[in-house]
């Protein structure tokens, strides 16, 4: 999924736990996951909650792994930018198209 859409890449959950593991064993304090479908977000949740506890880090002032959906990050404008003719909704993204 997503792989049409250029500079994305899709994750199983081997992966996504593995990523994680691995970027957080080499040092990296805080990794960001951008989720670009509403479906996909307790899936990212839930494989990088499993690579916390593998690595026994749960102290709030240790790594961090901040999860984004890129539609809690647009603004109005941005929609109007993107769709001059009218943004059609984010159910599409729901599964719930017109």
């Amino acid at each position: 999924m997503g792989n049409h859409v250029r500079g994305t890449l899709s994750l199983d959950a081997e992966n996504l736990i593995g990523i994680t593991r691995s970027f957080l064993r080499q040092g990296v304090r805080h990794v960001v996951f951008v989720n670009g479908h509403y479906e996909n977000y307790q899936f990212l949740y839930e494989g990088v909650d499993l690579a916390l506890r593998e690595l026994g880090l749960s102290d709030p002032a240790g790594p961090s792994v901040l999860l984004l959906s890129y539609w809690d990050c647009v603004s109005e404008s941005t929609l109007a930018t993107v769709y001059p003719q009218g943004f059609p909704g984010w159910d599409i993204e729901l599964g719930l198209e017109r």
